[in-house]
């Protein structure tokens, strides 16, 4: 049996050969997380790898929502669409849509209600983004907030997604 010292970052043994480096407030949390699942307890705040999928599944639609809410704001307030914001918008509208469905058992990661909500989340960051793009980046968050209409911006979107 190989004895192993840890010093600083690095996890060497008697050869000196480089382990991985782990400090020792990881190893620590490691031990104890080993001592529990073998004593078969549940470690508080582990998820499953359904539910670590599925939030996975929500993060991804979120990046995407905001690209897709950016898009649609630069339409609004610039009263115009070029073939590239509308090529962004399809791709977007596309992988939401390609993530949120469930292969094997049918349905949706997010229904509509959950959706809404990720447009509500997504919706202050699509506003800052779309400021630095529309207008050439001559205008302000608040400055740009007060050419579009919000709730419309929401409805649009939620309107081209499927989730029922």
């Amino acid at each position: 049996m190989e004895i192993y010292r840890f010093s600083g970052l690095c996890c060497m043994n008697d050869e000196g050969v480089k382990m991985l480096p782990l400090s020792g407030a990881v190893l620590s949390i490691m031990g104890i997380a080993i001592r529990h699942t073998q004593m078969g307890h549940r470690i508080e705040g582990s998820t499953s790898k359904y539910e670590m999928s599925k939030e996975d599944k929500l993060n991804k639609i979120y990046s995407y929502m905001v690209i897709l809410l950016l898009h649609l704001i630069k339409q609004q307030a610039e009263q115009r669409t070029t073939s590239s914001w509308d090529r962004s918008i399809f791709n977007s509208i596309d992988n939401i849509n390609r993530t949120n469905k469930r292969r094997k058992s049918g349905g949706y990661y997010a229904d509509s209600d959950v959706l809404q909500e990720i447009i509500n989340e997504a919706y202050p960051r699509a506003i800052k983004e779309a400021s630095f793009e529309a207008f050439e980046g001559k205008l302000t968050v608040n400055q740009l907030e007060e050419k579009v209409e919000r709730d419309s911006i929401k409805r649009k979107a939620i309107s081209l997604l499927k989730c029922n």
